[in-house]
């Protein structure tokens, strides 16, 4: 059985009737009640009352129920007023290095709260003090204008509570207990004095006289390699020591918390796990509004209001927690609609569009019935009323969903559903919101929430500095035990004159303070634990940096740790041994995907076996103009305009180029060109005019030659495989041998043609659907930005930059031999990871694979 976390025997000679612990956080006091229930079923006591413990801000609120005193204004609404009262009074000529109103109002909270809690007003000094710098007389009138608007729509400020509470007396006064309290303010212990019969402070360790006995320091090159070897010592700790305790203290756990989780997964091999999958426990949690429960739901009152990214509502009409697509098909309908479309944002409008192009395949979709009935409305009214019509359109989308929720989505559900009642706060604010706005509040709130679902008590546990005051562990690693976090950088405020910060002590304002309080945090989880690791960065921007000064004296036996294996190192390929999926059970048909498929298989067979086999949807990839596709969908339909009727080049007339770029672009749909910007149309037809034109003047050099077939399809058989293709031109030359065009926005490389894999299959396998006629085969590049060129090969000569085989006959050998090998790694289920140099620029799957690479800059475009 695990130990507790914390040592009730410190405060078993306190419990009285009349003692109420008090914690400076909710994880200590659990930590303290659990640890009591424990030591009551290790003696055998069937039954008793639970002890009298919390933190000390939910004994606050309590006082404030028994005071009848009204809640105050929480720390969002209060900086909401600050950043309002700002913009209003910001001077034209403000010269503080802050960035925004924004980032003023939350300096301005600060300074006023400290302002309450150190009583620097009553300091006779304070008014002259405030007046005689720039910043500090301005925050000081922004100050009273704060007030002001709080006197005026009577409420209160937590810091006026605080103070209101310091002059109240309780009448059932108990002996207040306060445990492991590093900080506490003058305004705190006035309230807690006043409230309570007497003050007891306790600590469960004491500061060692000798820091880091039992301790050693680890040395790493950088935050990666401390990370991950953290995460190995966790996994080792766990799988030789179960029952024992491990802390894993993070200074900086917020911005930390989501790489060492992932360090961690890896370690346990639990990357693909739920919430709940590690043996760990996290104090930290995740801010509200990125848990999937929560998260979609705001997305739904977006799309409400008319205000959403395409790629959200795939991931909508998708979810687990909604109902809003009737089947697959209306989903996929719903998928090609958007890519047929391409908005960059779904406001009304581009909606209406986008059901319109749905019904044509898909008769009354479900989503367009559930969007027309529950459309927000957009008129200004109270939050409550705006909270009302989000429960209405949640409803009806289904959510939270059919299937049941397990226990961390209940307990976002809840979280959700205590979010929109403490909304409704807001309207002692304002009386009117706009449903964006109200939407903006709701997405803000969840925001600064942190959600920390509770779940079973774990060997290993990760929490920050100030958490793990008090906690014992039967091991504990420190990490970043450097200067700025042990002890932390000094950061004074803006708006109070320094001088009475330091002489009032206020919090990171003087540096011998700080490094007794840091020290104190060490030595206690030292003296709490059997053994400890402190860690630190050794070099950072390319210096060297040296541990705390308050370990200074275990430099000497520092470790330094040496690099992971390189098959731990991200980027890094490991070969597995079995790299195949399912074979084909039958074969003959059609090869879905053609030459394209096979052009894939060779660049990344496991690419083309997620997107054909496994049918792994690609990622659909919007523009704020014509989409790559589209651009080269308009250049083909162009060309074969150009060249219809016609057979020569001198048939070709000045304005042929024009006349056929506009009809082709004449043929995008009523419904896209209505979402296109007003000069998308005009910037590609003059575009594709210059390109044209330009590939034109270089067809002039050629010799003579003859177009005898434009955008005509094809057939090839090859084994089992019958090839359906459409070639973009063939030319009859001089000598009654055709020639193979393929038109490219930017010509590939065609080296693969003569040595290696086959990675461009696509001329290769027109060529052999022509048979002995075929004498040559090139990509035509038609391009704005490049200059026009021709690049292939050929049995003769054709033109510069097509090359001249000696043995055309090998060469085609060679094509359906390559092709052939292809084929076969199709129908063998040939998935494994070996991409080549260009392969993971475009791909949709890279985090099915993780290799990551992309080492080549040049582009490609294939259209």
């Amino acid at each position: 059985m695990l130990q507790a976390l914390y040592d009730i025997d410190v405060i078993l000679p306190l419990l009285r009737e009349d003692t109420v612990f008090v914690t400076p956080n909710e994880r200590l006091a659990r930590a303290v009640s659990q640890a009591y229930d424990l030591y009551q079923t290790k003696q055998g006591n069937p039954s008793w009352v639970k002890l009298p413990v919390m933190s000390l801000n939910r004994l606050f609120h309590r006082w404030l129920e028994s005071a009848r005193l009204a809640p105050g204004l929480d720390q969002q609404q209060a900086l909401y007023l600050w950043e309002q009262l700002i913009q209003q009074d910001m001077p034209e000529d403000h010269t503080t290095g802050w960035l925004s109103p924004k980032a003023l109002a939350v300096e301005a909270y600060k300074a006023y709260e400290l302002m309450y809690h150190y009583d620097l007003r009553s300091d006779p000094r304070f008014e002259s003090m405030q007046g005689s710098d720039r910043e500090c007389r301005m925050f000081y009138r922004w100050s009273q204008h704060f007030e002001a608007r709080l006197k005026l729509d009577d409420l209160h400020s937590q810091a006026q509570q605080w103070q209101a509470l310091s002059n109240h007396r309780c009448v059932n006064r108990c002996t207040l207990v306060l445990l492991e309290f590093d900080t506490f303010t003058p305004l705190q212990r006035r309230v807690c004095e006043g409230m309570s019969g007497a003050l007891e402070f306790i600590h469960s360790s004491t500061e060692a006289e000798v820091l880091g006995q039992r301790g050693q320091v680890y040395a790493f090159e950088d935050n990666d390699a401390q990370l991950r070897q953290v995460a190995l010592w966790a996994q080792a700790h766990y799988m030789t020591k179960p029952e024992q305790r491990l802390g894993i203290v993070v200074p900086d756990l917020t911005q930390q918390r989501e790489r060492l989780e992932y360090q961690l997964r890896r370690a346990f091999d639990r990357e693909l796990g739920d919430y709940t999958s590690l043996p760990v426990n996290f104090s930290a949690g995740i801010p509200a509004l990125d848990v999937p429960l929560i998260k979609q739901a705001i997305a739904l009152l977006r799309l409400s209001a008319g205000t959403l990214a395409p790629s959200e509502l795939l991931m909508l009409a998708r979810s687990p927690y909604l109902d809003l697509c009737a089947s697959h098909t209306e989903y996929a309908v719903l998928r090609e609609a958007l890519y047929e479309l391409s908005p960059s944002q779904l406001g009304e409008a581009e909606l209406l569009r986008l059901f319109d192009v749905m019904s044509k395949d898909t008769p009354d979709p479900k989503l367009a019935r559930w969007w027309l009935s529950s459309r927000l409305k957009l008129n200004k009214t109270l939050v409550f009323d705006q909270v009302q019509a989000w429960e209405n359109v949640l409803s009806r989308a289904g959510w939270p969903g059919n299937r049941g929720l397990d226990s961390v989505e209940y307990q976002a559900f809840s979280l959700w559903q205590r979010t929109l009642r403490a909304l409704t706060r807001w309207d002692a604010l304002q009386a009117r919101w706009s449903c964006s706005d109200a939407i903006g509040l709701l997405e803000r709130s969840l925001q600064n929430q942190v959600f920390q679902p509770e779940t079973d008590d774990q060997a290993i546990q990760v929490l920050g500095t100030l958490e793990a005051s008090g906690l014992h562990f039967d091991e504990v690693i420190v990490l970043d035990t450097v200067a700025g976090h042990f002890p932390e950088r000094l950061a004074t405020s803006p708006f109070l004159p320094k001088i009475l910060q330091r002489e009032y002590a206020l919090p990171r304002c003087d540096e011998q303070q700080e490094y007794g309080l840091a020290r104190r945090l060490l030595s206690g989880l030292e003296a709490r634990s059997g053994a400890i690791r402190f860690c630190y960065v050794a070099v950072a921007d390319d210096s060297r940096v040296a541990v705390t000064p308050i370990l200074q004296h275990l430099v000497q036996r520092a470790v330094p740790v040496a690099p992971a294996e390189p098959h731990m190192l991200p980027g890094h390929w490991v070969v597995e041994l079995e790299s195949r999926g399912v074979p084909l059970d039958e074969l003959g048909g059609d090869l879905q995907g053609g030459a394209y498929r096979l052009g894939v298989q060779a660049t990344c067979p496991m690419q083309a076996y997620s997107r054909y086999r496994l049918g792994v949807p690609e990622a659909l990839r919007l523009s704020q103009g014509l989409h790559p596709k589209e651009q080269g969908l308009i250049l083909h339909r162009a060309m074969e305009l150009l060249w219809r009727s016609k057979t020569e080049l001198a048939q070709l007339s000045e304005g042929d180029v024009g006349l056929a770029v506009t009809r082709a672009l004449g043929e995008i749909t009523a419904e896209r060109r209505a979402l296109l910007p007003p000069l998308a149309l005009q910037a590609e037809q003059l575009r594709l005019e210059t390109a044209i034109k330009a590939w034109v003047a270089l067809e002039a050099q050629r010799q003579p030659f003859t177009v005898i077939e434009h955008e005509q399809a094809h057939e090839v058989q090859i084994g089992a495989w019958r090839f359906k293709l459409r070639l973009d031109r063939m030319d009859r030359l001089h000598d009654g041998a055709t020639l193979v065009l393929d038109y490219k926005s930017s010509a590939p490389s065609i080296t693969s043609w003569s040595e290696g894999r086959l990675e461009q299959a696509q001329l290769p396998l027109y060529t052999l659907a022509l048979g002995d006629q075929a004498k040559a085969c090139a990509v035509a590049q038609i391009s704005s930005t490049k200059p026009p060129k021709l690049a292939g090969v050929s049995a003769i000569e054709v033109a510069k930059g097509v090359k001249v085989i000696d043995d055309w006959g090998k060469q085609i050998q060679h094509w359906r031999q390559a092709i052939g090998e292809l084929i076969v790694e199709v129908e063998t289920g040939e998935a494994s990871v070996r991409p080549s140099a260009k392969a993971c620029r475009y791909c949709d799957f890279a985090g099915m694979c993780r290799v990551g690479r992309i080492d080549d800059d040049e582009g490609e475009a294939n259209e």
